[in-house]
């Protein structure tokens, strides 16, 4: 593909795999109440896969091969501070 048509594909894959996590969280409690992994897990997990999927065919194109060290080294930030809180 193109560059243009995989930042359409990965952009209309990102507005796809928000919907799919947002109903995944839609459903109701199982019963005998709330556990750490429930009905929703799966679909969870499914959705930040397809998040991070379509992220790449829209930015994959802006860098070159001697960029990885910065992609990288802005990965390990944002996992530093995610883990911090």
């Amino acid at each position: 593909m193109t560059g243009l048509g995989d930042r359409i594909l990965g952009l209309g894959l990102l507005v796809l795999a928000v919907a799919y996590g947002w109903v995944a969280q839609q459903w109701p409690e199982p019963f005998g109440g709330a556990e750490a992994v429930g009905p929703e897990t799966f679909p969870t997990i499914l959705s930040v896969v397809l998040v991070v999927g379509s992220l790449y065919l829209m930015v994959r194109h802006r860098f070159h091969p001697g960029d990885c060290r910065f992609i990288c080294d802005f990965g390990a930030v944002v996992l530093r501070r995610a883990s911090h809180g």
